[in-house]
């Protein structure tokens, strides 16, 4: 099933079965005789990455705002190693893509945006598709990432497999680096809009996005894609969502470019009692604008305690 972006039912608590879903219910509104828990661990992301960003700020406001909890955040890989952690109680919580599998040991606390698969090469290839990258080092992210399975679908979609091309497993900030040196041609990763591992590379004046397919969404491979991968949805990366900084060159991608893109949710333990997931909820939403002023990411957020479906 896919995570149901457009839905902000409130019924009964369901397990995290096979994947992420939004399944707030009495997760969020029953009353709980546990206390607190004294130390919160956010299992996050790589260096680089938005993951890791994203979980440190949250801490910050769920410091200043749940008394007496310690919240420790700790890097990843990315969604599956998440979800790895919570599973078996090395971590509370945990930032994943929609598309990662689980089980009922796991729930949804919330949606928090919307992330976008950026596919980039240098710009001396001139590659306009995948299959410009045949035979290629290319970066498919790093084993327990939420980007590595989207990529080998999408290259099985294509017709390609890892041995059409030269695979590099690591994190978008190890392939970042390698790629400016030239020991990769090209690189994919999955983060929102803003990536900083992206702006360091469209600021090199050196690469550029590849599209997966035509910028029309409507009928064409983009689209198409979603029947095989239904968990990802066709957008576009606009002109120029990565303004340079570098001298005579305005920035990428200089025309739309056809991508899909998941949303990242924050997920806790099944066994997380229920006041406090509520507490987590509350001091997350309850400041979102001071943390869309840090993270304009928390702009897209949308609150699940406030919706036309909630009954008091």
């Amino acid at each position: 099933m896919k995570f149901p972006t457009g839905m902000l039912a409130l019924s009964a608590l369901r397990p995290f079965a096979g994947r992420a879903l939004l399944v707030l219910g009495t997760l969020l509104f029953s009353p709980s005789a546990h206390a607190a828990k004294e130390r919160l661990v956010i299992s996050s992301g790589s260096k680089g990455g938005n993951y890791l960003e994203v979980a440190e700020l949250i801490a910050e406001y769920l410091r200043l705002n749940l008394d007496g909890v310690e919240v420790e955040v700790r890097e990843s890989s990315g969604s599956v190693e998440n979800v790895k952690r919570i599973e078996e109680g090395v971590a509370d919580l945990g930032l994943l893509q929609n598309d990662t599998p689980g089980n009922n040991s796991l729930r949804t606390l919330a949606p928090l945006y919307e992330e976008v698969l950026h596919l980039l090469a240098r710009k001396d290839l001139n590659a306009t598709s995948l299959h410009d990258l045949r035979g290629k080092r290319i970066a498919v992210g790093a084993k327990g990432s939420g980007t590595e399975p989207m990529v080998r679908e999408l290259l099985a979609y294509h017709g390609l497999s890892y041995d059409d091309v030269s695979p590099a497993f690591i994190t978008s900030s190890e392939a970042a680096d390698k790629l400016l040196a030239g020991d990769l041609d090209a690189m994919a990763f999955i983060s929102g809009i803003g990536s900083p591992v992206c702006r360091k590379l469209i600021n090199s004046g050196k690469m550029g996005f590849v599209s997966i397919g035509s910028a029309d969404l409507e009928g064409g491979q983009v689209a198409g894609f979603k029947y095989r991968y239904p968990y990802a949805n066709p957008v576009i990366i606009p002109e120029m969502a990565y303004p340079s900084s570098s001298a005579g060159h305005r920035g990428e991608p200089d025309s739309p470019v056809a991508t899909l893109s998941v949303e990242a949710i924050l997920c806790c333990r099944k066994d997380l009692p229920d006041e406090l997931a509520q507490q987590i909820v509350a001091a997350i939403f309850d400041n979102q604008a001071g943390m869309a002023r840090k993270r304009t990411l928390f702009a897209q957020m949308r609150n699940p305690l406030v919706g036309p479906n909630l009954q008091f």
